[in-house]
């Protein structure tokens, strides 16, 4: 009740602190940093794969599905493609931003 008393009484001065609150905004909203391209790394992991001298077919059949199945059991995918080519197959794996592919990666154990 004290501010619609207030302002209605003293329409000028409840004006004036208007004007001035959004000056404030527009001088504070000119010094915000804001990057319109932030920079961010993508946590994407590739897994290339040889297999010298096999045919597309053969590399999507016993290379590609095989690990595609595999990686389908890691939580936090985005999306998954793969492609196969005359002796090698690629895949790209996108994870979700709040997944850590770092905490992924285990160093492979010293062979005898």
């Amino acid at each position: 009740m004290f501010l619609s008393n207030f302002s209605v009484k003293k329409p000028v001065v409840t004006i004036v602190v208007l004007l001035m609150l959004m000056a404030v905004g527009l001088m504070a909203l000119k010094k915000l940093k804001v990057n319109q391209i932030p920079d961010v790394d993508m946590p994407l992991l590739v897994v290339d794969i040889s297999y010298p001298g096999a045919s597309p077919d053969t590399v999507e059949r016993e290379v590609l599905n095989r690990i595609e199945k595999a990686l389908q059991s890691v939580n936090g995918i985005k999306e998954m493609r793969g492609t196969a080519n005359e002796g090698n197959a690629n895949i790209l794996v996108f994870f979700e931003f709040k997944k850590n592919i770092c905490l992924l990666y285990t160093s492979p154990s010293p062979r005898d």
